[in-house]
C-alpha cells in the first residue's frame, strides 16, 4: 500500500465572477487567476454566478526511484461554510499527469451566487484525493459586500502615510528601522514598502487583505497580498518586501489595493539620493493610471532640481550583459563588425534629446544587403514606436506596441542580426529594459532528459527578461504526427508566459523556414492571437548579385583585394552555387564560410609557396587571384532547385 500520496497540490488560485466577466467566458483563463494572486478575500456582486478555482498539481513520482509513472486520480473540490459546518457546493475533476510531465493545471467552477454567501461567516475551499481519501490542501475564504458598509472599498480606510522601511540585513525585527521617501540601495540593508491607514467603517469588524503592487520602470510589477498589522499609534499598516536589484533601479510606484479598488499610492526613486521621511497628504493620491511618465512627473514636482531625469528613468546597463550564443563564422558576426566599424566614428549624439531620437535604427539596417521587405516593415514598426513615445511625452494615451514576432527565411539571411537591431531600438525607446538577444533552439530547450522542457523554457524566458528570446528553427518544436513529442511542452510553456500580460519586458521571435514555421503558426491559435500580421517578417534568399555584394563587403572590411580575374571567377562560383542551392544553402553564411574555409586557405598556401622562404610584399598578402577561387561544383545530382522564400507575382 502506498504511504505517500503521489499527487501534490502546489497552488490554488480563486476568483468569483459574473456571467459577463472575462473569467466566465475564457477557459481556462490562466492569466486572470495568476494576475489576481492567491486571494483569500473576495468582493461579492449582485450578478455573481460562480467561483473559479485554478489548481496546480505536481507529479511526485518523477522524484521517485525506478521507472517513470503517470498519475490518474479523481479529485473533489468542496466549498464549505466553516461557521455552520455546512457544505455549500462541490465538484470533481479527473486529474491525469503523463509520466514524463512534472506539473499540470486544472480549472474547476462551482456555482455561487450572492444569496449563497454570508459576509459574517468564514468559508474554506478543500481539495481531496478521492482515490486515497486524503486532503491535498485547503484555503480560507472571506466574502465582503459594499452594501454592508454603504461605500466602496476605497472609502473604508484613510491613508495616513507611505514609506520605504530600511533595516540592517542582519536584524530580524524593525526596532531600528528608518523610514525613507526614496533610497539609494545597499547590499547591507533590507527594504520594504509600507502604508499606514486608519479605518473609517466601524461595522467592518474584519479587515480584508490588501495588495501592495510595486511598478518598476522597466514594466515589471511585483504584487504581494498582505494582512494588516495593528499599531497603537497609527491604527494599522500593510507592508510588502521591495526588490532593489539592478534592473529595478529607477522611478517606481507603489499602490495599495483593497478588493480591486486603489486606496493609496506614492512614487519614489531607488536610484538615490536617499531621502528620509514619509509620503503624506496629496502625495498619497492614486494615479489615474500607471505610466512611467506619470511617475516621473510626480517625482519632478517633489524633486524639481535634486535628481536628474536619466536617474529616475532607468538604470545604466553594462553592454557586457548582452548575450552572444553563437561562435560560428557567420554573417551575423560579419555584420556586427561592419556596424561597429561605422558607429565608432559617430560622435554627434545629443544627450539632451530623447533616447529614441539619438539613433537612427534604419541606418544599420540599411547597411544590410537585400532584405527590402524586412526593411520596409521594420521602418513602419520603428515609426510606430516613436509615435507612441511622442504621445506619451504629451500625456496622451498610447496603445501597446505589439512585441512578439516571427522571422521567416532560410539560414544566413540576417535574422539574428535584425533581431539585435530591434532589441537595441526597443531598449532605447523604453519598450524593453535591456535589448539583448538570447538565441535558443529545440535541443537547448528540451535538454538531455525528458520532463525538463518547461523548466528549460522558463529559464530561457528569465534569461531573456528585458530583451529578446529568439527561438531558431522553431518549427522543430511542432511535431503533429508524434503526440508524445516533448516539444509541445515548450510551446505550452511559451503560451502561458505570453498570456501573462503583467510581464511585458521581453519579446519572443520565432525563427525558421517559411513553410513549416507558418504551418505551425496557422494551426496554433494562441500564437496567431499574439503575433499580428504586421510582425511577420519574410527574409528572402539572397540573389547571386547580393551574394557577391556580401563577399565584396567582407573583403573591404578585412583588407583584401580581388583581381579582375578573381572577381569574375568568384561571380561565376556564386552564380553556380545560387542556381544549384538546396534546402541547406546558407546564403550569406555560405559566402563567409566559402571565403574563410576555402579561398583564404588557398591564398595562404599560394603566397607562402611563392615567397620561397622570403617575406612576401604587403600587396601579395592582400591580393586574391583567380587560382584562389574554387571552381564551381559540376556534380549537382544531390542538389535540388529551391524556390525563393516568399511569393512571386
Amino acid at each position: 500500500m502506498t504511504t505517500t500520496n503521489p499527487l501534490t497540490l502546489c497552488n490554488m488560485w480563486i476568483l468569483n465572477y459574473n456571467a459577463d466577466s472575462d473569467v466566465a467566458n475564457e477557459h481556462p483563463g490562466h492569466k486572470h487567476f495568476h494576475a489576481s494572486g492567491h486571494r483569500q478575500d473576495l468582493l461579492v456582486e449582485d450578478g455573481q454566478c460562480g467561483l473559479g478555482i485554478l489548481l496546480q498539481f505536481l507529479n511526485r513520482r518523477l522524484f521517485a526511484s525506478g521507472r517513470l509513472r503517470g498519475i490518474r486520480r479523481k479529485v473533489t473540490v468542496i466549498l464549505t461554510d466553516d461557521t455552520t459546518g455546512r457544505k455549500v457546493a462541490d465538484t470533481s475533476v479527473n486529474v491525469s499527469i503523463a509520466r514524463d510531465r512534472l506539473y499540470r493545471s486544472y480549472r474547476v467552477d462551482i456555482p455561487l451566487t450572492k444569496a449563497m454567501t454570508d459576509t459574517s461567516h468564514t468559508y474554506s475551499v478543500s481539495v481531496f484525493d478521492q482515490s486515497d481519501h486524503i486532503l491535498l490542501g485547503s484555503q480560507i475564504l472571506h466574502f465582503f459586500d459594499e452594501a454592508d458598509t454603504g461605500c466602496s472599498p476605497d472609502q473604508w480606510f484613510t491613508p495616513v502615510s507611505g514609506r520605504i522601511m530600511v533595516r540592517p540585513s542582519d536584524r530580524g525585527d524593525y526596532s531600528d528601522a528608518i523610514s525613507y521617501r526614496s533610497i539609494e540601495p545597499s547590499d547591507n540593508n533590507r527594504y520594504s514598502v509600507r502604508f499606514d491607514l486608519t479605518p473609517n467603517v466601524p461595522s467592518l469588524t474584519f479587515c480584508p487583505e490588501m495588495e501592495i503592487r510595486i511598478h518598476f520602470h522597466n514594466g515589471d510589477a511585483s504584487p504581494c497580498m498582505c494582512r494588516a498589522v495593528h499599531d497603537t499609534e497609527n491604527g494599522l499598516y500593510f507592508e510588502a518586501p521591495l526588490d532593489t536589484i539592478d534592473i529595478y533601479r529607477g522611478a517606481c510606484y507603489a499602490e495599495l489595493i483593497c478588493l480591486d479598488y486603489a486606496v493609496a499610492g506614492f512614487a519614489f526613486s531607488t536610484n538615490g539620493p536617499s531621502d528620509t521621511g514619509l509620503w503624506e497628504g496629496k502625495e498619497l493620491e492614486c494615479l489615474d493610471y500607471y505610466s512611467l511618465d506619470n511617475v516621473i512627473r510626480r517625482l519632478r514636482e517633489i524633486y524639481p532640481t535634486e535628481t536628474e531625469t536619466d536617474d529616475l528613468h532607468d538604470y545604466d546597463f553594462d553592454d557586457n550583459d548582452c548575450n552572444n550564443n553563437s561562435e560560428e563564422l557567420d554573417f551575423d558576426r560579419l555584420i556586427d563588425e561592419f556596424i561597429q566599424s561605422n558607429s565608432d566614428n559617430d560622435t554627434t549624439a545629443d544627450n539632451s534629446c530623447s533616447l529614441i531620437q539619438k539613433t537612427d535604427y534604419m541606418e544599420p539596417l540599411n547597411q544590410l544587403v537585400g532584405l527590402e521587405s524586412v526593411k520596409t516593415k521594420l521602418s513602419t514598426y520603428y515609426k510606430l514606436v516613436r509615435f507612441n513615445q511622442m504621445r506619451q511625452t504629451h500625456d496622451l494615451l498610447a496603445t501597446d506596441t505589439p512585441l512578439h514576432a516571427m522571422f521567416l527565411g532560410s539560414p544566413g539571411t540576417g535574422k539574428t542580426t535584425v533581431a539585435k537591431i530591434m532589441g537595441q531600438m526597443l531598449a532605447d525607446a523604453g519598450v524593453l529594459s535591456n535589448g539583448h538577444v538570447v538565441v535558443k533552439e529545440r535541443a537547448t530547450l528540451l535538454g538531455q532528459n525528458y520532463s525538463s522542457e518547461s523548466e528549460n523554457t522558463l529559464k530561457a524566458i528569465e534569461e531573456a527578461q528585458g530583451g529578446i528570446l529568439l527561438i531558431d528553427e522553431a518549427y522543430q518544436l511542432y511535431q503533429p504526427h508524434d503526440p508524445r513529442d516533448p516539444g509541445k511542452f515548450v510551446i505550452e510553456t511559451l503560451m502561458t508566459a505570453l498570456a501573462d500580460t503583467s510581464r511585458r519586458d521581453w519579446m519572443l521571435i520565432l525563427s525558421g523556414y517559411s513553410e513549416p514555421t507558418m504551418r505551425m503558426f496557422e494551426i496554433n491559435p494562441g500564437l496567431k492571437s499574439r503575433i499580428p500580421e504586421s510582425n511577420i517578417y519574410t527574409f528572402s534568399d539572397f540573389s547571386e548579385t547580393e551574394l557577391m555584394h556580401i563577399a565584396n563587403m567582407y573583403f573591404d572590411l578585412h583588407q583584401y583585394v580581388l583581381t579582375d580575374d578573381a572577381r569574375d571567377a568568384l561571380t561565376l562560383r556564386l552564380k553556380n552555387d545560387y542556381e544549384h542551392r538546396d534546402s541547406n544553402f546558407g546564403n550569406a553564411r555560405h559566402v563567409v564560410t566559402l571565403i574563410e574555409t576555402e579561398i583564404l586557405p588557398a591564398m595562404a598556401v599560394r603566397v607562402i609557396d611563392e615567397s620561397a622562404g622570403e617575406c612576401p610584399k604587403p600587396s601579395a598578402l592582400k591580393e586574391i587571384k583567380a587560382c584562389d577561387i574554387p571552381q564551381p561544383t559540376t556534380d549537382v545530382r544531390s542538389c535540388r532547385q529551391r524556390q525563393r522564400v516568399g511569393f512571386r507575382a
